[in-house]
């Protein structure tokens, strides 16, 4: 995928991260019910935008979680350009998942509709981090793992392999997502990155 992207002069080389956080953004894009907030007249308010706060990891480990305002709508080129702007921006100030800030469009430190934490940098296998307040999900991702896994190509020869796997979590409110539409949402995402080549490929060229 990043010799296509290269083709393309995209700047810079796609990370597992990027990779990562945009089929999340695409299972989002497909199940948009979930990107939604629950609000003060106790309604479900669902969006079309899809707002994400993505972890970006300071100097001394701090996690800090910006704001890429419609993600969805976001090319490969523009989306990791917009990243690695955002990201650079929050290494020259900062600010935690937490911290609000609604003054204009251009800002990147309000709280979005949807959050993808990454802990890889922390080496953390999994995780469940408190949902920020009235959002209706937030996806954990973490740290790559290697193990023995069964061989689905050729069993008789070859029963197990050595892969790679990463552990996943979807907190979610209750009042807004049910277990059963919880499990349908990981197994689409599971899906998507699985089929990150063809899938990826699709979301860049149409």
């Amino acid at each position: 995928m990043n010799e296509v992207l290269f083709n393309k002069d995209v700047e810079g080389c796609l990370s597992l991260s990027d990779v990562l956080l945009r089929a999340a953004i695409m299972t989002m894009k497909k199940m948009p019910s979930a990107n939604a907030m629950w609000t003060e007249d106790n309604r479900i308010r669902i969006f079309k935008k899809i707002d994400v706060n993505f972890s970006v990891f300071g100097e001394d480990q701090e996690i800090f979680a910006p704001l890429l305002r419609d993600a969805a709508s976001r090319g490969w080129e523009d989306f990791k350009r917009s990243l690695r702007a955002v990201s650079e921006k929050v290494a020259a100030s900062g600010m935690f998942l937490h911290d609000r800030d609604d003054d204009g469009e251009d800002n990147i430190c309000g709280q979005g509709t949807f959050a993808v934490l990454n802990f890889e940098p922390l080496g953390i296998r999994s995780c469940a981090p408190v949902l920020p307040e009235n959002q209706a999900c937030l996806l954990a991702i973490g740290s790559p793992q290697t193990q023995v896994l069964p061989n689905e190509t050729n069993k008789k020869k070859v029963p197990y392999i050595l892969g790679n796997t990463i552990n996943t979590t979807l907190v979610c409110d209750a009042r807004m997502i049910s277990p059963t539409f919880a499990t349908a949402w990981i197994n689409l995402f599971k899906e998507i990155v699985q089929e990150s080549n063809k899938t990826m490929l699709t979301d860049i060229y149409g």
